[in-house]
């Protein structure tokens, strides 16, 4: 009785895949219940055990059909999309396996015997794919990348041209009654802005420069003013006296050289319309945005303006002292001094 008591014990412990194994015990159960004589007490609790154990026997069965009717990925089976690898060792001499080969599944055992000239396929276990950039870090953005970046933001803004009228005089007869016009037109207690700039030719000599050859003057936005200043005898009187005046305000990119040159080139006195009429972009520019950049025409006029000016190499180093000027020279001379003042207008308002 003790022996059978502890039988019943395990079973009642087991695991649901033991359980079963326990199944011919619990017939002999049914078989010592009929032969022995037990008290009331006893024969409820074996009785008890012996129709709990049938009932959870008769639902694993029926629990077990079913899902073997279901889908595999239903069942909790894990279908492989890959067909392992088969490795295949030949084997010379009739012999029994006694060592299980390294890394390979399943495992045999002595009872697996192969003849002469006979193969044993082996399943290799197959590797998860190596990450070969776990850490991967990002190139940095070389030039060219850069270079390409910042082409296509620039060909985004639409390309300034000058469609305004151009004046253009190579006479100083000509010259000074067009000056005598705009400062007739400047009242003595009021102050008119104008777009300037100058050009001279390039002579790739170190140390040496051509005279300035043409100086823009801008009164308005939609005209501009061209004294071809190298094809005249002398300076004319009245562009000087236009420089020279305090309400007359030339506004330009880097304007300060251009005067010191004309100093140099023709005796203006540059230092008096340096301190008292001129208006640098640069600073005005770096004041109202606010920022301490080294602009330059063209990149400015991106930033405020959203406006490309289109740059021609082989005009901006042109001979700028041949007469007379095409007109491609003479739209290309105005689109500096129209762009200074339309900046200069643009940033006074920041």
């Amino acid at each position: 009785m003790t022996n059978f008591s502890v039988e019943f014990e395990e079973w009642y412990n087991a695991s649901a895949e033991r359980k079963q194994d326990y199944l011919p015990d619990l017939l002999l159960c049914h078989q010592v219940m009929s032969q022995a004589t037990f008290t009331f007490s006893n024969k409820c609790i074996i009785y008890f055990v012996y129709m709990h154990g049938v009932i959870y026997i008769l639902k694993s069965m029926a629990s077990r059909k079913r899902k073997a009717q279901l889908p595999p990925w239903l069942q909790g089976v894990t279908v492989k999309k890959n067909t392992p690898s088969v490795k295949t060792v030949p084997v010379e001499k009739s012999c029994a396996v006694s060592k299980p080969v390294k890394d390979a599944e399943p495992k045999l055992s002595h009872k697996h015997a192969l003849g002469v000239g006979q193969t044993l396929s082996v399943i290799q276990k197959s590797n998860p794919p190596e990450i070969s950039n776990r850490n991967y870090v990002p190139s940095p953005v070389n030039d060219e990348q850069k270079l390409t970046v910042e082409k296509a933001v620039e060909m985004s803004y639409d390309e300034f041209c000058f469609k305004g009228s151009i004046i253009y005089s190579h006479n100083a007869n000509e010259c000074n009654i067009l000056c005598d016009d705009i400062i007739s037109s400047v009242a003595m207690e009021t102050d008119l802005v104008v777009g300037f700039d100058t050009e001279w030719p390039v002579t790739y000599q170190k140390g040496k420069q051509a005279k300035t050859a043409l100086i823009q003057i801008c009164a308005s936005v939609d005209k501009c003013y061209l004294f071809h200043v190298s094809c005249m005898p002398k300076f004319p009187v009245m562009l000087k006296k236009l420089l020279e005046m305090k309400n007359i305000k030339k506004v330009g990119l880097n304007i300060e050289n251009d005067f010191w040159k004309l100093d140099v080139d023709f005796d203006i006195k540059s230092q008096d319309i340096i301190k008292n009429s001129i208006i640098e972009l640069k600073t005005l520019a770096n004041k109202k945005l606010r920022s301490a950049e080294n602009w330059s025409l063209a990149g400015l006029s991106k930033n405020a303006l959203r406006l490309r000016i289109g740059k021609d190499e082989e005009v901006r180093q042109c001979d700028w002292s041949q007469f007379p000027l095409p007109e491609l020279h003479q739209r290309y001379a105005a689109t500096d001094a129209i762009i200074s003042l339309m900046l200069y207008q643009k940033l006074i308002v920041k």
